[in-house]
């Protein structure tokens, strides 16, 4: 009967979404940056693409392909496309986009090395846009790897992620 109420602990506290590996929350939090830089650094700028027609109208598609060095080695790279329509000046546009985020050995400054790739999409219209990467990576600290659901969301001026169960604000 003990081993039962042991299992059922157990299984609680997985369902609960708990931090899933031994990371700390400084280290879920330079995860969490590190992927927000770098899909920051990937953003489309509607004034830097074709010159508009007479009719205020500007749409066009680019390919992102960025890669950011981590603080400590490794690095991580944003790839894909992302469509911009401005019907009627820059108030208007609408942005739409799937992305891959890839981690290769990307060690941040709180010495958490990263590995794997995500999915990301863009959405959003006017001067506010959204970018949602989740995926699994895989996470090393002290010589242990874990594999970790990751969810960054990147909004203007705020960054909502939830890293191995620990989420970040």
């Amino acid at each position: 009967m003990r081993k039962f109420f042991i299992v059922a602990a157990a299984i609680a506290a997985a369902s609960c979404g708990g931090n899933q590996s031994n990371l700390s929350k400084d280290q879920a939090e330079s995860v969490s940056s590190q992927i927000a830089d770098a899909l920051s650094a990937a953003r489309p700028d509607p004034t830097s693409g074709p010159a508009a027609s007479a009719a205020n109208l500007l749409a066009f598609s680019i390919n992102v392909n960025v890669t950011r060095s981590c603080p400590a080695g490794g690095s991580l790279s944003v790839q894909g496309p992302v469509s911009i329509n401005c019907p009627a000046g820059i108030f208007s546009c609408a942005y739409s986009g799937s992305l891959t985020v890839t981690a290769n050995e990307c060690t941040t400054i709180a010495g958490a090395t990263i590995n794997g790739t995500l999915k990301a999409t863009v959405s959003g219209t006017g001067l506010n846009f959204t970018v949602t990467a989740t995926g699994t990576l895989d996470i090393t600290v002290d010589g242990t790897t874990t594999t970790c659901n990751v969810n960054v969301t990147l909004m203007p001026g705020s960054r909502i992620s939830s890293i191995c169960g620990i989420a970040i604000r």
